[in-house]
């Protein structure tokens, strides 16, 4: 797609949010709940109505609103927890577009992201089902483009350069002219965004799994959270307020961890130059690369790394494009839903109404596009093949020391890199 095009949908979609957000004289916004999530919990036997309420009252009085964010208590209490989200840059980041005298910009989510990926963070923005590939629905606190390990999360430096560079080939644009702090505001407040939805989620997991909802013996003990207790029994309500907070925790204490992750980047063999070739590269130096690149044509389409079943034996993906995301197989295939099976139409619509979007397959990167959406340089290319890239078909590849049957070493990661970039049409020409 050509800058023209990517300007003319940037400001399509601006234009589209003017029509559709609220304005002046409108109820303030709320976030939405993730009730395709909880409906999956009760095709499984479970009634979540009242579960739903419960976690509603639950997540507002510990993330507050839209215009209104709060921090955990939980959080801002411990220092372990202080450095992960500061309330400055929260509230920077929420509520409606305004700016104070001092020219500081606030209602940075509302003003560049909310648009596609919805004032929840669930995806769902105004121009959300325009774009292909969807908006990322930050709820299910999964990310593909990261330093950290397949399964982590990513560090704030992860989501900043997200933001920075954007994502060539989606509709998600780069946001580097944009200062520093207002970077770090919507990576934290994604981060914000990530840990309310992680916490509903597993609220709706325990409600449909351990706590008996829609048992008409079930007691108000027994529920997520019953206000009622509050004042009848607050000894039970405070139980069940810590086991929130439990929840809260949890899920903070991952992105914490990520610093310690980071998966380090082993540089490539001394006799193979630095991609891209010099012009003044030597005879050797261009040997060097066609045979690192040979070598990385060789294990794309061997049994080890096998990159040719997804991407194509050429690399031109065409391989399997029958596949979903983990966005969708969550409530689709891992849910015993084919939403290809003609039977499966109505409980297929019963998800869409609730906020899902139709099912679409994900496509294998055409390597010849020269588009690579987490960065094209080799050490990100490298990153794309160790780490795989959560939510996706891409796994993560097994590193061994010494050339095996089960898995590569630097050097054949390398090589791939190498033959990958040969590929893309930035890259063709600049190998030999």
């Amino acid at each position: 797609m050509d800058a023209e095009k990517r300007r003319m949908i940037a400001l399509g979609i601006a234009l589209l949010a003017l029509l559709i957000l609220p304005g002046c004289g409108t109820e303030p916004p709320d976030f939405r709940m993730n009730r395709v999530f909880a409906h999956k919990m009760e095709i499984h036997g479970a009634e979540l109505d009242t579960a739903i309420d419960d976690t509603q009252i639950a997540i507002t009085q510990l993330f507050g609103t839209p215009d209104e964010p709060l921090l955990p208590a939980v959080l801002t209490e411990n220092p372990d927890f202080q450095s992960l989200i500061q309330l400055e840059n929260l509230q920077r980041a929420a509520g409606a577009v305004a700016s104070d005298r001092d020219g500081t910009d606030r209602g940075l989510y509302r003003k560049h992201c909310s648009q596609c990926h919805g004032i929840s963070g669930d995806g769902n923005g105004p121009a959300s089902n325009l774009l292909n590939p969807y908006p990322r629905d930050f709820r299910m606190g999964v990310f593909k483009f990261k330093s950290t390990q397949y399964g982590a999360k990513p560090t704030v430096d992860d989501l900043v350069r997200t933001l920075r560079q954007g994502m060539p080939g989606t509709s998600m644009p780069s946001f580097h002219l944009y200062p520093d702090e207002d970077l770090t505001a919507l990576a934290q407040y994604v981060i914000y965004l990530t840990l309310r939805g992680e916490v509903e989620r597993a609220m709706y997991r325990d409600a449909a799994n351990e706590l008996g909802y829609g048992d008409p013996d079930q007691t108000p003990q027994d529920r997520l959270l019953a206000m009622e207790l509050k004042e009848s029994d607050p000894e039970a309500y405070q139980e069940q307020w810590d086991a929130i907070e439990d929840y809260v925790v949890a899920a903070a204490s991952r992105w914490i961890d990520a610093p310690e992750q980071v998966v380090s980047i082993a540089p490539p063999p001394e006799k193979i130059p630095a991609w891209p070739l010099a012009a003044d590269a030597t005879a050797d130096q261009k040997a060097e690369m066609t045979a690192s690149i040979a070598r990385g044509r060789a294990l794309f389409g061997g049994k080890v790394a096998n990159c040719a079943i997804c991407h194509g034996a050429d690399g031109r993906g065409d391989g399997q494009v029958n596949d979903y995301d983990d966005w969708t197989k969550e409530w689709t295939m891992r849910n015993g839903l084919d939403p290809k099976d003609p039977e499966k139409k109505q409980v297929v619509r019963e998800y869409l109404a609730l906020g899902a979007h139709k099912p679409r397959n994900i496509l294998p990167r055409d390597m010849h596009a020269g588009a690579f959406r987490g960065g094209d340089q080799p050490q990100d290319i490298y990153r794309r093949i160790v780490q795989g890239i959560d939510g996706t078909p891409m796994p993560a590849i097994n590193l061994v020391d010494q050339p095996s049957g089960s898995g590569l070493t630097t050097g054949d990661v390398w090589d791939i890199v190498h033959y990958v970039l040969s590929l893309s049409q930035t890259g063709r020409g600049e190998a030999l």
